[in-house]
């Protein structure tokens, strides 16, 4: 009679518990433990390394463009290709002196060996058009930033473009692109004479005498209102506006009786308690106060506009803006860090009696950047 035993061979089999001999997994890890945690102890921390994602640039030509205006166009050090641009995209540029400034790019987005930018020398600003004008010549090396763009362009539909000076740079390469697109477009270029007006010779060729631009100044045309300017933005009309901050206020408390779709300005605003204004980009769309309601035509006198304009946004636009931080410093959503953001908050304005939509937006205020420089772009 045979006898058949079973055997679980997933269960070890018991040890005794006088048993001499030790456990050889327990003793290796019992040699080898402190051996490791004294490696650990000596072994240091590697910090992250910050990542440089600075441009170098060589100054490849410097030109006059118009009074105390000139141009710059710079290459990579290394000869090679620059990160590509949309129009309305600017470049901040570190200045010998430790200054940074950005500056508004006025070349071509479709070559990539070059960028070009324009500087007015301000004599009573805080140095950094002084700097350029005086120092960069062909050759100099400097480093910059971006490019970024706050004040971009939409193609599609007429389009009325209105600039104040050397607000130029940023709409010029809009003006390049309404045209190669073949969209109805407008431009009113305005400042305090000819001689003022940088661009005016790429500007004509532009038009090619079909009479779409015009160009007004104020010792010839006098200065201009917010009516003469908007005269141009029929229903639907998309408008982009680059110019001095008191400019920017008059067409903007004139904007609603045009009856256009859109008013996208860039301009410079005070900073609170500062003296340097750093550029502000913002979008705002459709009217603002009641039906029918018209403001008082008046001409452009120089002034101040408050800081901190406040933009009423829809909440479905709030998570692709930065989010308020502490004093209502916009950080980027997540980040807990850094400075605050430099430029305004691109807001919406609901069409319609705004009174009775604000249950539907919520107000944010855009912190302003007290180390960007004024004119300067």
């Amino acid at each position: 009679m045979s006898t058949e035993t079973e055997y679980d061979l997933r269960t070890p089999p018991p040890r005794s518990a006088t048993d001499p001999r030790p456990d050889p997994i327990l003793a290796l890890m019992a040699r080898v433990t402190p051996f490791l945690l004294w490696q650990s102890a000596r072994r240091k921390r590697r910090e992250p390394r910050p990542v440089d994602r600075s441009l170098r640039l060589v100054v490849t030509e410097v030109r006059r463009e118009a009074e105390d205006v000139v141009s710059l166009r710079f290459a990579a050090a290394d000869g090679g290709p620059l990160p590509g641009w949309h129009p309305g995209a600017h470049l901040d540029l570190d200045l010998p002196s430790g200054r940074r400034r950005p500056y508004s790019l006025c070349g071509d987005p479709a070559d990539p060996t070059t960028y070009r930018i324009a500087v007015r020398r301000i004599a009573d600003g805080d140095g950094g058009s002084r700097e350029i004008h005086e120092t960069l010549v062909q050759g100099t090396e400097l480093r910059a930033h971006g490019p970024r763009n706050a004040f971009a362009y939409a193609p599609g539909g007429a389009c009325l473009f209105i600039a104040g000076g050397i607000g130029i740079t940023p709409i010029l390469p809009m003006v390049r692109a309404a045209a190669a697109a073949g969209v109805d477009w407008r431009l009113v270029y305005t400042g305090r004479s000819r001689a003022s007006l940088p661009f005016l010779d790429e500007i004509a060729q532009l038009a090619g005498g079909s009479g779409r631009v015009s160009v007004r100044t104020d010792d010839t045309d006098g200065i201009p209102t917010p009516r003469l300017l908007l005269a141009g933005a029929g229903p639907g009309t998309s408008v982009y506006f680059c110019g001095p901050p008191p400019l920017i206020a008059a067409v903007r408390d004139a904007f609603d009786a045009t009856g256009a779709g859109g008013l996208h300005f860039e301009r410079f605003a005070a900073a609170p308690g500062r003296r340097r204004h750093p550029l502000r980009a913002a979008t705002r769309l459709g009217r603002t106060g009641p039906p029918g309601a018209r403001e008082p035509d008046r001409p452009l006198r120089p002034g101040r506009t408050a800081p901190g304009d406040r933009l009423l946004l829809p909440p479905g636009l709030l998570r692709h803006l930065p989010a308020p931080g502490p004093r209502g410093r916009g950080r980027p959503r997540g980040q807990r860090g850094g400075p605050p953001i430099g430029r305004e908050h691109a807001g919406l304005r609901l069409p319609g009696d705004g009174r009775r939509r604000q249950d539907h937006a919520r107000r944010v205020t855009a912190r302003s950047n007290p180390r960007r420089g004024q004119g300067e772009w």
